[in-house]
């Protein structure tokens, strides 16, 4: 936060050694129906869900951002693209547990 309020670049906030842990990745298949698109992300804290929202809510959409970020990047199967996130962004503290997924939109 200090860095964003002095107008410096913030990523290093949010970009550090071992800022990003991952679990291995499920397959789209067995997460959500015929298209990861019609899916929400949930990102749960200590297993309350904070933020929640369908993807089709995202500015672009998936294979818009696939697409655009293939003009300057290689991309690989297993890759990931880290997005904005929802509403519902707090403060994590030491020993917080968090679970990001998609699920399947129950809209």
């Amino acid at each position: 936060v200090r860095q964003k309020k002095l107008s410096r670049p913030w990523c290093i906030a949010k970009g550090f050694d071992q800022s990003a842990p991952m679990t291995p990745i499920v397959p789209k298949e067995d997460i959500v129906g015929s298209s990861i698109s019609d899916g929400k992300i949930e990102l749960r804290l200590n297993g309350e869900v904070k933020q929640s929202s369908p993807l089709s809510y995202m500015i672009w959409s998936i294979p818009e951002m696939i697409q655009y970020l293939s003009q300057y990047y290689i991309l690989q199967s297993g890759d990931l693209i880290m997005t904005g996130t929802p509403g519902g962004v707090g403060k994590l503290i030491k020993g917080d547990e968090v679970q990001i997924s998609v699920v399947e939109n129950d809209n």
